[in-house]
């Protein structure tokens, strides 16, 4: 059986935005399990971040990582993630999806449910 892989940290702003112009899928991983949140959010962020990814980092406990995978244009491919992401219980991630132009306003906002009339 394989040893688990430690995290994979840069070691400058440079060496993450070099990694983020084209990253691996096995980079991307490795840099979703960073203990560092401003390395997940921008991971989350990339246009390039592969969509498995960003479905696992949907569900980071920082508020500032679900927001930049709400407001990634990439999300909108996975509707079960744009619907929890539309009621996260952090404001600043449903207001991140609502600006998202690539996510339909229908995932968003909740369904009119019709009231029976009597």
């Amino acid at each position: 059986m394989h040893e688990p892989r430690k995290p994979w940290s840069p070691q400058s702003r440079r060496d993450l935005r070099e990694v983020l112009a084209q990253p691996s899928h096995e980079r991307a991983v490795q840099l979703a399990a960073s203990r560092n949140a401003l390395v997940r959010a921008t991971l989350a962020a990339s246009r390039e971040t592969p969509i498995g990814v960003l479905i696992h980092l949907s569900t980071d406990e920082h508020a500032s990582v679900r927001a930049a995978v709400a407001g990634n244009p990439a999300v909108a491919t996975s509707v079960t993630t744009v619907r929890r992401l539309a009621t996260d219980p952090s404001r600043p991630v449903r207001d991140a999806l609502m600006m998202n132009a690539s996510v339909p306003g229908s995932l968003v906002r909740p369904a009119r449910v019709p009231v029976p009339v009597a």
